[in-house]
């Protein structure tokens, strides 16, 4: 399980100089997940060269590995200040926006996008959720359902970010109409996946997006 947690963090690497352009406090957050259903969440100090990964299956409690990173030639390694052992993995950069790490002993392969951590720090979201839409945005979502309030931030393809807040209503089709700060309407959906406990369906205009839980404790780790 360890292994795999530290596969995420060499994604994160690749994705890091583009990350840094839209987080100025120097720590990276990144999510995404594996055909297994495993959900990965990792945080990286770029200031003092330090990283905390979570790995969070379906059925199982999550593991995390922190400790200090290191750069090599394709591949990254975490040093786990609990075992003292060098966890090393591969990445593949496949564009500007798209960083796949790749795990081959496990057969994983996960598909990262850059948490934004301005929904993270602005929102009293009880749940927030990370993902990729058909477009290939990046979103980050922050959602608090006791108070309805909601917060939805899209890093396009082209570096440009978008973040809208406000609060939503559930209609009677079981769909919400979220109603931003600015007055606009927009109506969707949100559905839990079957047997994936972590991981919601998005649906807005027809397009349905995937989206898993980030961990926030990889920022207290």
């Amino acid at each position: 399980m360890k292994k795999l947690l530290s596969i995420l963090l060499t994604l994160v690497l690749l994705a890091l100089p583009m990350a840094l352009a839209e987080e100025s406090s120097g720590i990276v957050v990144m999510q995404g997940s594996d055909s297994q259903g495993i959900i990965w969440t990792l945080a990286l100090n770029t200031e003092n060269q330090m990283g905390c990964v979570s790995l969070t299956p379906a059925d199982a409690d999550t593991t995390y590995i922190t400790g200090p990173l290191a750069f090599g030639d394709g591949s990254f390694t975490i040093t786990d200040n609990e075992d003292g052992k060098d966890y090393v993995f591969g990445y593949q950069d496949i564009s500007a926006t798209e960083t796949i790490l790749t795990y081959e002993p496990t057969g994983s392969e996960v598909q990262l996008c850059v948490v934004d951590q301005s929904v993270l720090s602005d929102t009293p979201a009880e749940e927030y959720y990370a993902g990729i839409d058909t477009n290939g945005a990046q979103c980050t979502m922050g959602i608090n359902w006791e108070s309805g309030e909601m917060a939805l931030a899209e890093l396009s393809t082209d570096g440009t970010t978008q973040v809208i807040s406000g609060t939503f209503e559930a209609q009677e089709d079981g769909s919400l109409l979220f109603t931003t700060t600015d007055g606009n309407s927009i109506s969707l959906s949100i559905a839990k996946v079957e047997d994936a406990p972590n991981q919601i369906d998005v649906t807005v205009n027809d397009a349905t997006m995937r989206m898993s839980l980030v961990n926030t404790a990889v920022l207290g780790e």
